[in-house]
């Protein structure tokens, strides 16, 4: 395979709107559901691929952390498949600031894509083996990156739990503005199930009946159908604030029925959601 990557190859360089997760907070020891979609935040991403050998010199232009990461992942991707190469990354401009863990799943997605010759036929298959991968190499929750991956790969509304079970529904835009983060070490690794073990399937319920109900109002998509899934959305993030609030010790973190906590890869940053279009 390494032939065909003589110098350097451009993977992606394009503005792109970044996937949001809506819903879910990685919980340790239980595969969770979540829900990405793509966002009105817009990047300009650009992506490289170099030999090993000739990287020396270039930078990555990125968050140490994301950057940190991606270098992890793409370097075991690329063991596995027995290639010679460094990615080299940048971020140029971003309309508002993303959530460090969807370009992660941009990034990786887009590599991934270029090095196996990925047709869109391919995506499904993709995302489960790259989701193996989040859980081994990084120790992320399958799911959560799954799902964000797939929002941006099919543009649209996806539901994931695991690295094999996900779902694409409808075309559907969130749009949010970011309100504050708190700075938490590695984040992303999910935190501890803060609850008994008969609250959390409590909850766990929850999560799956307000994401059923989301998905069955995805493509009949109205005005009431709008404040029904919003009202739905609202009460779940209040349970989500108040588990990350008790798992972290995070006093904090607001429990507000409109603001998405977003466990990120070094903070939780928060989110206000202004409407799903």
């Amino acid at each position: 395979m390494s032939q065909h990557h003589k110098g350097v190859e451009r993977v992606i360089k394009k503005e792109i709107f970044v996937p949001f997760p809506l819903l879910g907070v990685p919980i340790k020891g239980i595969y969770f559901p979540f829900v990405a979609l793509p966002s009105k935040i817009k990047c300009v991403v650009d992506v490289k691929l170099i030999k090993s050998h000739e990287a020396e010199g270039y930078i990555n232009r990125v968050g140490d952390e994301l950057n940190q990461l991606s270098l992890v992942f793409l370097s075991k991707l690329f063991d596995e498949l027995d290639i010679e190469l460094q990615p080299i990354v940048s971020i140029y401009s971003c309309s508002s600031e993303p959530p460090s863990i969807s370009l992660l799943a941009v990034i990786t997605a887009e590599v991934f894509k270029t090095v196996s010759r990925l047709r869109h036929s391919d995506y499904r298959l993709a995302l489960s083996l790259l989701g193996m991968l989040d859980e081994k190499v990084l120790g992320i929750d399958p799911g959560y990156i799954t799902a964000l991956r797939c929002a941006y790969l099919f543009n649209s509304l996806c539901i994931a739990r695991g690295y094999d079970e996900f779902v694409k529904l409808g075309h559907r835009f969130v749009e949010v503005v970011k309100i504050f983060e708190i700075p938490y070490t590695s984040a992303y690794k999910a935190i501890e199930n803060p609850y008994d073990k008969v609250v959390m399937s409590l909850i766990y319920k929850m999560a799956t009946h307000v994401i059923s109900f989301l998905a069955q109002n995805t493509d009949a998509w109205s005005e009431e159908s709008y404040n029904q899934v919003r009202k739905y959305i609202a009460l779940y993030y209040l349970v989500e604030s108040g588990m990350i609030r008790e798992a972290l010790k995070l006093n904090d973190i607001p429990v507000v029925h409109n603001i998405k906590h977003v466990i990120d890869i070094n903070d939780i940053k928060s989110y206000r959601v202004v409407a799903i279009v």
